[in-house]
């Protein structure tokens, strides 16, 4: 099993985010458990997004969205990594999608399975798995 990254959030509203299957990626990208040859083995399946407080153990406060996820099988774009903000961004109240009570364990796990279906069509409707390079 392996993890792949989309990055720190800094940013408020939406913003597309990417996590590409870059082996070669550091960490948290990379192996995570089972068997480990070094590279993500196809056809692929998705498990989950993981949300974690940075650093480790911090309070986080907010709301994630997510839409529109898709695959592709363009090449990773070759380029400079963002350099994140010196300061910390101010949190802002939406008046539109907000939540009046705390979800549930079961509605977030029915959240996630939806999600992971939408992921797997996704793969489906691209009518052929991507072929592993060496």
């Amino acid at each position: 099993m392996r993890a792949y990254s989309f990055g720190q959030i800094y940013h408020q509203g939406w913003q597309q985010m990417t996590a590409w299957f870059n082996d070669q990626a550091p960490w948290p990208a990379g192996h995570i458990s089972g068997p480990d040859n070094q590279v993500l083995d196809y056809p692929v399946s998705f498990f989950q997004f993981a949300l974690d407080g940075v650093p480790d153990g911090s309070a986080s406060r907010g709301a994630i969205y997510l839409d529109e996820v898709f695959i592709t099988n363009a090449p990773i774009p070759i380029g400079p990594t963002p350099t994140p903000p010196n300061v910390n961004p101010v949190p802002t109240i939406s008046g539109s999608a907000q939540l009046t009570f705390a979800p549930g364990r079961d509605a977030l796990a029915a959240a996630g399975s939806l999600l992971s279906l939408g992921l797997l069509l996704g793969f489906a409707l691209l009518g052929a798995w991507p072929t592993r390079r060496r």
